[in-house]
């Protein structure tokens, strides 16, 4: 059955994320909302198991304003725990499941998380033997529920925490949209420093809801969750704006370019969000021809500028139309858009699709804003971040007096109000649409031995867009391998943050003075490192 749109932005625009869950229960109770594998979940069915588990975390105390962490890689639990947390009004605090020991306890230390929610095990690792390494380092932390494991004594089974919330009652939060906290999504963002953007629920709803007229959304679209649910661009414009709009949502646990191509054919996809590198993977994959991909509807491209030809490539091998946004941790999801229709649509990232929002380019040296088509920094206000969690002074140094935040974007804007991004102000290497602070991955090299200098700087890459490059100088003047240095990083930091590329350095140039490293510009680290032919790279 045709069930055509069903809700348009202006619905659900003052609801809270639990109440778009409520609605679209009861306008398709029936309706698959998750497809996962064999499971196919229906809108009450979805709904239900929130509340369980929202009556489940009630019954430990979690109450309003309490941060929960969720630790999770695209599932149903991971969907159920996200809305049940958002019935109690507590904090969601997004975790990457990347992540292992040092980036875990720092977000849920930081955070001054109350209770987390993880796997038991994922693909050999084992979540809650990690835990337990760490839980002294964590006072704060009163809960642990784990998926795929039976309870123990300081950890509690998920399963049998929805059970026990089942048909219980509890205290459905009183949620104010406009002032709420909805959730913290940590991000290098601005400068590279991890800090939490809090994030009210009127925003996370602005930022996604405004896909619906975007993307002309209907109630029949099915949207393939490939993107990481923990991420600004996946939770926004794929679990927000589906669930808003009683879309289905196939459930992708990793990327597979050959998996995400059979699960279009199988589930017949409609919407399918991608970076650059998820358009290349899957175009070039050996069995891109076999798969029928005529679902396809309408793709938003985002994580970085795509080259135009790689945009028209999308669409007419994928077969779909292709719009083109922009956003950051820091506004929840879209802030920029450009429509499938519009034929800027392949260089420019558009206009402020939500009401009221505004754009401005503003050149760094003067503060001046800058003429049509002159670059300058890309401020942008509206639907943005609250502030950072419990880091004023960052709040204070990225939103301006007139609640413009500095995004550190190079952009022009031409005289209709499209905007061109044309490079950054900031050092944070944005690889396969992760940023990634590189002074992260210096402190590491800094621990390694042999090692008396380093310097992480981006390269380009035709796939990911960037590449993380370790320039180090050694402290004997003897080689050192990208194989040693990956070895010595394997179990302290994510493996999307690990070095595609090192470059070994006698010295480095230095700034003026002799102190500062000359990192970027000419004679520079950068520069040396793109042209040095001995530069190893990883190949797997």
């Amino acid at each position: 059955m045709d069930l055509g749109k069903l809700t348009d932005y202006e619905d659900v625009r003052r609801l809270d994320l639990a109440q778009t869950l409520e609605r679209s229960a009861r306008l398709v109770p029936d309706k698959v909302a998750l497809i996962y594998e064999d499971q196919r979940i229906t809108y009450q069915e979805l709904n239900r198991r929130a509340d369980a588990l929202a009556a489940g975390l009630a019954s430990l105390g979690i109450r309003k304003g309490d941060r929960v962490a969720i630790d999770l890689v695209n599932c149903p639990e991971q969907m159920v725990s996200y809305y049940a947390a958002c019935k109690l009004g507590a904090v969601i605090v997004w975790c990457n499941p990347l992540y292992r020991a040092d980036e875990f306890l720092f977000l849920v230390s930081n955070s001054a998380s109350s209770a987390v929610i993880l796997h038991q095990e994922f693909k050999g690792f084992d979540y809650v033997a990690m835990l337990r390494t760490l839980r002294d380092k964590l006072p704060l932390l009163k809960h642990a529920v784990a998926i795929g494991g039976g309870a123990e004594r300081d950890v509690l089974d998920f399963d049998q925490l929805v059970r026990q919330g089942w048909g219980q009652g509890y205290e459905r939060a009183e949620i104010d949209p406009r002032t709420d906290l909805a959730m913290l999504l940590y991000t290098g963002g601005t400068t590279g420093i991890p800090k939490g953007a809090l994030h009210t629920y009127e925003v996370c709803i602005q930022s996604s809801a405004v896909g619906i007229p975007l993307l002309d959304i209907r109630a029949d679209d099915v949207f393939l969750a490939h993107l990481p649910l923990h991420h600004a661009f996946g939770i926004a414009t794929v679990a927000n704006l589906a669930i808003e709009s009683q879309g289905s949502i196939v459930l992708m646990p990793e990327y597979k370019p050959d998996l995400a191509l059979k699960l279009i054919q199988e589930h017949r996809v409609t919407i399918h969000h991608a970076t650059p590198t998820h358009i290349l993977l899957e175009t070039n994959h050996p069995s891109f021809s076999d798969h029928d991909l005529s679902s396809l509807r309408i793709g938003l491209g985002s994580g970085f500028v795509f080259p135009p030809e790689l945009f028209h490539r999308a669409e007419r091998m994928m077969g779909m139309e292709m719009a083109h946004s922009w956003g950051m941790a820091e506004l929840a999801g879209i802030g920029l858009a450009c429509p499938s229709k519009d034929p800027n649509r392949d260089t420019s990232i558009g206009q402020p699709p939500v009401p009221g929002a505004r754009a401005k380019a503003v050149d760094p040296d003067t503060g001046q804003e800058a003429p049509p088509g002159q670059p300058g920094e890309l401020l942008f206000a509206g639907n943005i971040l609250k502030g950072y969690w419990e880091r004023p002074d960052e709040t204070a140094r990225a939103i301006d007096a007139g609640g413009f935040l500095h995004t550190g974007d190079l952009v022009t804007i031409d005289e209709r109000g499209y905007v061109r991004i044309r490079g950054r102000l900031k050092e944070v290497i944005k690889r396969g649409g992760y940023s990634i602070n590189p002074n992260e991955i210096e402190f590491l090299l800094g621990e390694h031995p042999r090692v008396k200098e380093s310097c992480v700087i981006s390269t380009p890459n035709p796939l990911l867009g960037e590449s993380i490059c370790a320039c180090v100088v050694t402290r004997d003047g003897k080689p050192l391998t990208l194989r040693e240095i990956r070895e010595f990083m394997a179990d302290k930091i994510a493996s999307y943050k690990m070095p595609d590329e090192l470059s070994v350095f006698p010295e480095f140039p230095r700034l003026a003075g002799g102190i500062k490293i000359r990192k970027f510009g000419p004679d520079s680290v950068q520069e040396m490192a793109i042209a040095d032919p001995s530069r190893e790279k990883f190949r797997k």
